[in-house]
């Protein structure tokens, strides 16, 4: 688990996550305000060339022409939130900030109170109530997890942070300055804030981004706003996002124009860029409509450990007219109120080294925050309205790391490679040019060797499965592989849902008898039968769509004559797999398109890489196996 100044190198944008059919017109302008608090006059960067220009130091324009529009990756881990009920969205602000506390817990605002679901997204209580009292609240939303797993939490209408234990008590609380604060991160692990607001008179407006200890404001910069300008320049709509980097400096992001900083803690510039115009007009406050679009803008940025940024964007849909629906009020709103129906999230990701785009990433989901080093949250609507945010690691495929050239682009390797609590152990390293790709397991550890057990990262996970011949053209991407997840003491005494074993697929997986239950939860039981070097066993296991995964059954040990559970069994043949074992297990799934199809997975590493995954849980070596009843 990233604390510390990782866990706050990153911020996205405020996004109202409500969908509703009431007063549609009011919602409309709070969609206008969810998709841009947007500036009177746009600012529009000119578009670079595609090849780029200059340095980070000097000013360059963003280098596009070598970008992969297929290289970053998104696993979903699992879904928080619910239709109804205990962990349930309000979606009135606060919810595009997630926190990891030193538990593992997520931390998201609801405003007068926080939400707080475990380690696989089950909800676990509340935190907070409205009011100006020791945690109380009027606005609150969690920003930072520092080195001893403490949440802060911003209140900017009682202007104030708090500091929270993983236990739930108030540590501390600091006042913080000025009114319409933009954007807030934490530095020095919380001991010091960066704020983007103004300060100032109206005949000298002040500059934008400011570093405070508690009240007082230690040093203001920007360079955007200074003495002696045109006061009718002041435009307070001009957010910015910011973002730690690992050198120490300040990113910022422009919200209105594609052009990203970094600032010395004294106020020096120490580089810029810009990337790909926005294609905005200026949007003229009043009723959207075609001649008159919201804008395309910036969402959020992010400094990963290996110096690269991260920005999230949001982006008009070519076909955002056509799904449009008249708003009574005047003007057009997106079909149904769903955003969905006008934009669309892009991820990219620069080496500003070398000001090149390195890698594009669109989806439909509502991009909400860069959580920490690859780990991201979105958003979807269920059926009724209820916000939903997936939570997933995002990484950098291999392909990636060499350009057209044929050279190695720099920095590009996985995106939680460097961190420095995490260790994670590549068991086979990725092959370069024409050679096959690499068979080896991969382990994720969060190392605490004194507390080994509180850990959360703890995983372990096979290459991705090329999807069966049998697919052939079928609409649909279904690769999977399969992932582990140790239990702690704890969690193997209370049970957990966060299933050791599981197969994740690449998209959602439709299986015969595989439909969900009840709106995001496991299907009935099914049977699958596997393949381990010519040796049948048949095991159960349910699906979970929404989550992307199927999982094997932890409680049917007494009905199976092993006398192990699916889970169990399946865990112990990965531990048996060594050098004398299969070298492939293969899984037989019932596909609604196509019918049976087997997807095979390496073993190579797979046992070395339980055993390692497993380390802080005391897996040591392969149990014993049980004898049939």
């Amino acid at each position: 688990m990233a604390t510390g100044p990782t866990a706050t190198n990153r911020r996205s944008a405020g996004f109202t996550l409500r969908r509703t059919r009431r007063s549609r017109g009011s919602a409309l302008r709070a969609l206008g305000t969810t998709l841009g608090a947007v500036s009177l006059a746009l600012f529009i960067a000119c578009a670079p060339d595609d090849a780029g220009s200059g340095s980070f130091a000097d000013g360059c324009t963003l280098n596009t022409a070598a970008v992969c529009n297929d290289c970053l990756e998104l696993e979903h881990e699992f879904r928080i939130g619910s239709v109804v009920g205990p962990g349930f969205i309000a979606g009135r602000g606060g919810e595009d900030q997630i926190v990891r506390d030193g538990s593992g817990n997520y931390w998201i605002g609801q405003r007068e109170y926080m939400n707080v679901y475990g380690p696989g997204g089950e909800f676990i209580r509340t935190v907070g109530r409205e009011g100006e009292g020791p945690m109380e609240f009027r606005y609150g939303r969690p920003f930072h997890a520092d080195a001893a797993g403490n949440v802060h939490i911003w209140d900017h209408s009682n202007n104030r942070v708090s500091i929270v234990t993983p236990d739930f008590e108030l540590v501390d609380e600091k006042p913080i300055p000025g009114q319409q604060i933009n954007d807030l991160i934490a530095i020095d692990d919380g001991d010091l804030l960066v704020l983007q607001t103004w300060y100032g008179t109206p005949s000298d407006p002040g500059q934008p981004i400011h570093i405070v200890d508690g009240g007082e404001v230690l040093s203001s910069f920007g360079e955007e706003y200074l003495t002696g300008n045109d006061p009718s320049d002041f435009n307070p709509l001009d957010t910015r996002y910011l973002a730690a980097a690992p050198n120490g400096a300040i990113m910022a992001a422009h919200r209105a124009e594609y052009r990203i900083e970094s600032w010395s803690r004294d106020g020096e510039l120490l580089g810029s860029l810009a990337g790909p115009d926005l294609e905005n007009a200026s949007f003229e406050p009043g009723p959207v409509t075609a001649e008159n679009p919201l804008p395309n803008f910036l969402s959020g940025v992010h400094a990963d450990a290996a110096g690269r940024v991260w920005v999230a964007l949001m982006l008009r849909r070519p076909d955002w007219v056509e799904n449009s629906e008249e708003d009574p009020d005047g003007g057009l709103m997106p079909v149904g109120m769903d955003v969905l129906n006008w934009f669309r999230s892009r991820i990219d990701l620069i080496d500003i080294g070398t000001c090149t785009l390195l890698a594009s990433h669109r989806q439909d989901p509502i991009f909400l925050d860069f959580m920490e080093d690859g780990l991201v949250a979105d958003v979807e609507f269920s059926p009724e309205g209820a916000p939903l945010i997936n939570v997933s690691r995002i990484g950098l495929r291999d392909a990636a790391s060499v350009g057209d050239d044929g050279n190695t682009r720099p920095d590009a390797a996985d995106v939680g490679a460097a961190t420095e609590t995490t260790e994670r152990v590549a068991l086979s390293e990725a092959p370069a040019g024409d050679e096959p790709p690499a068979t080896g397991w991969t382990v994720e550890l969060d190392i605490d060797e004194e507390h080994p057990e509180g850990q959360t990262d703890r995983y372990a996970w096979s290459p991705w499965a090329d999807e069966p011949p049998v697919f052939g053209t079928v609409d649909g991407d279904f690769r999977s592989r399969i992932w582990y997840r140790c239990l702690n003491s704890a969690e193997r005494e209370i049970g957990n849902t966060d299933s050791p074993i599981r197969v994740r697929f690449a998209a959602p997986p439709r299986l015969v008898g595989g439909e969900e239950l009840e709106l995001g939860g496991a299907s009935e039981r099914l049977q699958v039968s596997t393949d381990w070097g010519g040796e049948t066993v048949v095991m159960n296991a349910y699906a979970v769509p929404r989550a992307w995964w199927i999982y094997l059954e932890q409680d049917d040990a007494a009905e199976r004559a092993t006398g192990e559970s699916s889970d169990a069994e399946f865990k112990r043949r990965l531990l048996e797999s060594g050098s004398s074992g299969p070298g492939a297990v293969g899984l037989e799934l019932d596909w609604e398109e196509v019918g049976r199809a087997t997807h095979t997975y390496s073993l190579e590493g797979a046992s070395d890489a339980i055993r390692e995954a497993g380390r802080p849980c005391g897996i040591q070596a392969p149990p014993a196996r049980s004898a049939a009843p």
